[in-house]
């Protein structure tokens, strides 16, 4: 009986924090982050700012949680591509998998591209981002790739930039035109 009450409870607790950041990210988007509290957020979800204590301990730890997410999504689609053989079939895989985790965070990414203060604060993240991306360059294109395989790679990170520019589209129309521009940019002649 414990351990369904365990689970229970910690069921509840990932409920919890899955809303506090949903409603820390929206408050971001609507008033920046750094005119949004944690008290803010905790009105928000209606509860006090104590038990938002309990799930992060400042705004920068929500920052981290959204970063820890999108790294493991970029970590779990690098998996999937790696097991395709033909560079095409690679190429494709990160059209489909890149796009999809942008569309899922789509409300993140319109936070992050536009909030210049956000970067500095993200420092510490950086450096997966980076290791990241240079394991997507060598999945995509092996051990030596050559300067425009690099750069088209480098280009993609870009899209985050054009995703609050078609704000007019929806989900199914942005993923199409960024899964086709992906291809675009990655499919390069050297």
């Amino acid at each position: 009986m414990t351990s369904f009450k365990a689970m229970t409870r910690a069921e509840k607790a990932r409920q919890t924090r899955q809303q506090l950041l949903a409603v820390a990210i929206r408050l971001f988007a609507e008033r920046g982050f750094d005119a949004t509290s944690l008290q803010m957020i905790a009105d928000e979800v209606g509860m006090t700012k104590a038990a938002v204590y309990y799930h992060f301990r400042a705004k920068a730890d929500i920052l981290r949680a959204l970063a820890e997410s999108a790294i493991e999504q970029v970590t779990a689609m690098l998996d999937v591509v790696a097991t395709k053989r033909s560079r095409r079939d690679r190429i494709e895989a990160v059209a489909v998998g890149y796009v999809n985790i942008l569309i899922r965070q789509r409300a993140v990414v319109g936070v992050l591209s536009d909030d210049p203060a956000l970067h500095a604060r993200m420092a510490g993240e950086a450096a997966q981002f980076s290791e990241l991306r240079e394991r997507l360059v060598h999945t995509l294109y092996d051990e030596h790739p050559s300067h425009d395989e690099r750069a088209a790679v480098y280009a993609l990170e870009g899209l985050t930039k054009v995703i609050p520019l078609l704000s007019d589209l929806d989900d199914d129309g942005l993923r199409s035109t960024l899964q086709r521009t992906c291809v675009r940019i990655l499919t390069v002649r050297s």
